[in-house]
């Protein structure tokens, strides 16, 4: 098991791309490999398996990475994308009204 915090940080989207290609290619090899990132860019999302999403220490989503958009859509929670095409766009605005109001900033 690799855990690696913030491994792009201050890296370009082609800097990005090319690291988390080369985790995935360590999971292929049956390694597991744990990343915290805040909002990656679209082609990282899509490298993701499984995601676990906190918000004030609590989880409010843990499951496949591609189905966390829909859940945050479902009821009981109805966040909608808004335009956004990138899921991890939408899904840290959704998170982000799990926060109590006074520490939400616009």
């Amino acid at each position: 098991t690799i855990l690696i915090d913030e491994p792009v940080e201050g890296c370009d989207t082609t800097d990005t791309v090319h690291i988390m290609n080369g985790l995935r290619e360590l999971v292929n090899q049956q390694r597991t490999v744990v990343v915290t990132m805040h909002q990656p860019p679209e082609a990282c999302f899509q490298l993701f398996d499984t995601l676990l999403l906190l918000t004030q220490g609590r989880v409010i989503y843990q499951g496949p990475a591609m189905e966390a958009a829909n859940y945050l859509q479902s009821s009981p929670f109805g966040f909608t994308a808004g335009g956004l095409t990138n899921p991890a766009d939408f899904i840290v605005n959704a998170a982000a009204c799990f926060l109590p109001t006074s520490t939400v900033s616009i």
